[in-house]
């Protein structure tokens, strides 16, 4: 049975909140960053820097070594009192290269982390989110000390992020308590394919079932065979219909697969759906193993459950060893997957460990290095099919962490652009400073060249960019929104801790533990708009009233730039309780990056959440040149111009871009019943062409009937009209539309009427086939 608790009122707090009011000096102090030394990885061993470019050993050094089943390694190397006026802030993650060169690594989904073999699943269209998944690591000790990965573990992490920097420690798909159950609950479910070892994972979102709304399918192995959970949401809870695996080594043309494991799942535009999965070395020159595996499946109406659709059929891949991976790009196949350690250092096409890449028009044709295609050219075989086989796309990622290491991936398309995921060992290198190979994830920006196949990968310290601003005030779907407190784009010393309180409180289970004096997190690209926000409020658990949050802009070693102080104070036990601090609006408005520092130990984080301001803030110009600002942040007193990101015109909410065009997002008044799209809107005076509607934009309006569409606009995104079941006629005016997303009017009223301009009732109808509504809807002129 579930617990439930009931939050004490912030006024109650007050009298604890003062007793723990800071010393008025820390207002003034000036912090620092830790920077004593530094981390690379030379000689197959952890060395230390500390200036210069010459190195030693960690082992040789001072550096203390964290490999003690009893030590913290999150917990601070430098002892300063809590209220003290100047701190040290704690190291990030850096990495140190031959020149002596220090890298910030950014790259990293978190810096708290310890995941390997990622996969995602796009729901954008519904949440705008992207959500990761990953093995977790689980770290294994012998007699007290630490010991080399032994991959012991029963969960899959979760993360999930908007704009590719920002990532949120979502929780665990674990198997060993699928319905994510408080630790003490005796309503704990355990899967029957696998309550133990959970590797590799592949997500698919699907209408398995036929009821018309997407499940989450995660496939995965128990290291000799693949099976799936699935759930309702990106998060769960998870149930496990088949309860058994859906692959072994006694499958249909399975015997030969050295590891049945690391399955790669794909729901292609035909409406079809495969796995790739399999692994091992055999064969006399290891180029030709045959031990992948491809195989379409069915998904069972009603149920979801998934089954063979045919029988497995044998991949002959170069060098194939494991990391079986399957995207669709530009309407073609691409299989890509690790190389083993047998390829020969002059192997013109891959390398030890690297990713290799083929492309195909046909997901169930062997994929194998063909004679007719041995120089790397296109060919099209004997029965029509395309071929082209890419070799490396991803080295080691030794070639910038040091560390040789196994090499999981997964190429994702998200908001119009195109990453790879893959793992290293920097991250339990620079926490642990021992060598285990415990992993951690990264994500880097892809180019895939729809003219050559080709795709472009450079794997970076910095990583992806940030694709669009962190909105601190609303979702995705306009509701208020509450920041969980994991949510980071690069932090240092905390790490996040899951929280039966949460979990009873029907949350994100994920809190941020381990804070210590000098901890930080940051969150990139912040949006506060053009009022600014007046309020900040923490949700903390404390046994201390020892502590306090301060909250910086852009840069936290600069004491003009803390824009507020929220203290801690001691909880019930039970509870997470508000603090909060009140924050000029005329410091924190635009887009900004923003520090969370912590004063003091033993207390948790759940969650941050910022009140927007109620009027526009005003910026006084002053004759004096306006310094360069390279990081888009806004000072005050400058003569500076903040141009909006978002707007509400009339009976629509629109994002607006800085190319002058805008996209219709969402309704005003979701019971609005006649909408009309303009050709364009104005907003301050600046005019903006509507030449978009996003992705689940309407999403279940259901006193929605009518809509016209404006002449500007060109896309219809995915599910944009998902749910509108009253919606019987769309007036499009316009003749530059090019796409209309999958299901965007799926759900739509049986009869709808979509009346198109005559020139383009042809291309229309094409373009509008297929997209969930009722067989008596009509495209007409």
């Amino acid at each position: 049975m579930k617990k439930t608790f009931k939050r004490i009122c912030a006024v109650s707090l007050a009298i604890a909140m003062a007793a723990a009011m800071l010393p008025g000096s820390v207002g003034k102090a000036a912090y620092s960053f830790q920077n004593d030394y530094t981390l690379g990885y030379r000689d197959d061993s952890i060395v230390v820097y500390k200036g210069g470019t010459s190195y030693t050993p960690v082992a040789d050094s001072d550096i203390t070594i964290f490999d003690k089943q009893t030590d913290r390694p999150f917990r601070s190397e430098i002892k300063q009192a809590w209220d003290a006026k100047d701190i040290k802030l704690t190291m990030p993650v850096k990495y140190t290269t031959d020149d002596g060169k220090v890298h910030d690594v950014e790259s990293m989904l978190t810096n708290f982390d310890f995941i390997a073999d990622p996969t995602a699943i796009d729901n954008s269209d519904v949440d705008g989110k992207l959500y990761v998944y990953g093995t977790t690591e689980g770290f294994s000790y012998t007699g007290g000390t630490l010991v080399e990965n032994k991959y012991a573990n029963h969960s899959l992490t979760i993360l999930s992020t908007e704009d590719m920097v920002n990532w949120t420690d979502e929780g665990f798909m674990d198997s060993a308590n699928l319905t994510n159950e408080p630790s003490d609950s005796t309503n704990i479910v355990k899967g029957r394919f696998t309550s133990g070892n959970s590797w590799a994972p592949s997500g698919l979102k699907i209408d398995g079932d036929g009821d018309g709304d997407d499940e989450f399918y995660i496939f995965y192995t128990n290291g000799g065979s693949v099976g799936y959970v699935m759930g309702d949401s990106p998060t769960g809870p998870w149930r496990d219909p088949l309860g058994r695996a859906l692959f072994t080594r006694s499958s249909p043309n399975c015997s030969g697969v050295v590891w049945c494991f690391d399955p790669g799942v794909l729901s292609d535009d035909k409406g079809n759906a495969y796995v790739y999965f399999g692994g091992g070395i055999q064969g006399d020159n290891y180029s030709h193993g045959k031990t992948g595996r491809v195989c379409k499946i069915k998904f069972a109406e009603g149920t979801g459950e998934v089954s063979m659709d045919g029988e497995p059929q044998i991949l002959d891949t170069y060098y194939f060893f494991e990391d079986s991976e399957f995207n669709q790009f530009n309407g073609l196949y691409y299989y890509s997957y690790c190389a083993n350690f047998y390829v020969p250092e002059d192997d013109e096409w891959t390398r030890p460990g690297a990713i290799s890449v083929y492309v195909c028009s046909d997901p169930m044709k062997d994929m194998s290095f063909d004679p007719a295609g041995e120089n790397g050219d296109k060919y099209t075989d004997d029965d029509g099919v395309y071929h082209h086989y890419l070799g490396m796309v991803l080295d080691n990622p030794s070639t910038i962490y040091g560390e040789f290491y196994n090499n999981h991936h997964h190429m994702q398309e998200f908001k119009g652009h195109f990453y790879i995921l893959y793992h290293s060992t920097v991250l339990s290198n620079s926490i642990y400073h021992i060598n285990r190979q415990y992993r951690n994830l990264h994500v880097d920006e892809i180019k895939v060249d729809k003219e050559t196949d080709m795709i472009d990968i450079k794997p970076s310290y910095e990583g992806a960019k940030q694709i669009e601003s962190y909105n601190p005030f609303k979702t995705f779907t306009g509701e208020e929104r509450e920041i969980n407190a994991t949510t980071t784009s690069y932090s240092a010393g905390v790490k996040s801790t899951r929280s039966d309180i949460r979990i009873w409180d029907g949350k994100t289970p994920m809190v941020l533990d381990e804070i210590d004096t000098g901890d930080w997190t940051k969150i990139q690209g912040v949006d506060f708009g053009k009022k600014g926000t007046v309020k900040i409020t923490a949700e903390i658990n404390s046994e201390t009233d020892k502590g306090a949050i301060e909250l910086f802009v852009d840069d936290p070693t600069k004491p003009e730039n803390k824009v507020a102080t929220m203290n801690v104070f001691k909880t019930d036990k039970d509870y997470y309780e508000e603090t909060s601090a009140d924050i000029n609006p005329e410091k924190l408005f635009g887009v900004h990056d923003i520090y969370f520092v912590f004063r003091g130990s033993d207390y948790t984080v759940a969650s941050w959440k910022f009140t927007e301001g109620s009027k526009v803030v005003e910026i006084k110009p002053t004759p004096a040149p306006t310094p360069a600002n390279n990081n888009n942040n806004v000072t005050l007193n400058q003569s500076v111009t903040v141009e909006p990101t978002s707007a509400e015109v009339g009976k629509i909410s629109y994002k607006l871009n800085s190319d002058g065009t805008a996209e219709v997002t969402k309704p005003v008044n979701k019971a609005e019943k006649n909408v009309v799209i303009p050709d364009s809107i104005t907003v301050n005076g600046k005019a903006y062409s509507v030449t978009s509607i996003a992705a689940g934009a309407f999403s279940g309006n259901k006193k929605l009937t009518s809509v016209t569409i404006g002449k500007n606009v060109k896309k219809i995104g995915k599910k944009a009209f998902f749910k509108c079941g009253a919606l019987k006629k769309i007036l499009v005016k316009g003749t530059v539309l090019k796409s209309v997303g999958a299901k965007a009017l799926k759900g739509t009223a049986a009869k709808l009427k979509i009346k198109v301009p005559k020139s383009k009732l042809k291309a229309y109808k094409k373009l509008f086939k297929g997209k969930g509504q009722g067989k008596k809807a009509k495209v007409t002129k």
